[in-house]
């Protein structure tokens, strides 16, 4: 609007001097800006782009309201020192362990912040999640053989072959067939009844 950079620049959250450069064609508003302008002036993209007096109506509500914001934008303000307290309980194990960008996103930080700030500890954050994710893998691996077991026993118990397709189609996870260790207990199996693959 005419005069009215200033309002506007506070309004949507932006500096004068980027609107200046909008104004002027010296810079072009991102996509995700325009969306955000969309957003808080309640009106659609199409809109924006082809109706000048929708456009210039919507504009002129937002001054009448707060300004709406997407909500992925407001990031908490979280200190070091709380960082630093939330990292050594992952490590005590007071907190449960994830990935670093996971408690990026709780701690409502942006992404890199806990690396270029806590290197070490990030570092230590991630090879104990690493290990527990290996630990649980070859967990769930355990479990599937011991069913793979049952399973090709119990088929041949009620006289039906074994194969590769039948158990595979009785566990309960499926796709856990496919693993190296499943299919050698599988073929294990097989040997310990006589039977061929």
């Amino acid at each position: 609007m005419k005069g009215e950079a200033a309002r506007f620049s506070r309004l949507m959250g932006v500096s004068k001097k980027l609107i200046s450069r909008w104004q002027h064609f010296e810079r072009t508003p991102s996509f995700q800006k325009v969306l955000e302008i969309c957003y808080a002036a309640g009106i659609s993209l199409l809109q924006l782009m082809s109706d000048a007096a929708g456009r210039r109506n919507a504009i002129e509500a937002i001054s009448e309201h707060p300004r709406r914001q997407p909500s992925h934008h407001r990031l908490r303000v979280v200190n070091r020192e709380e960082i630093g307290e939330y990292l050594q309980a992952v490590l005590d194990g007071r907190r449960p362990c994830r990935a670093i960008s996971q408690i990026e996103r709780e701690l409502g930080v942006s992404f890199g912040t806990i690396e270029r700030n806590f290197p070490l500890e990030c570092s230590l954050v991630s090879r104990q999640h690493l290990a527990q994710r290996a630990q649980a893998w070859r967990q769930r691996i355990a479990l599937a053989c011991d069913e793979v077991r049952q399973v090709a026993s119990a088929l041949h118990a009620q006289g039906i072959y074994p194969s590769r397709n039948c158990v595979k189609s009785h566990l309960s996870i499926p796709n856990m067939m496919r693993q190296p260790e499943v299919q050698a207990i599988w073929r294990a199996v097989l040997r310990e009844l006589s039977l061929r693959e």
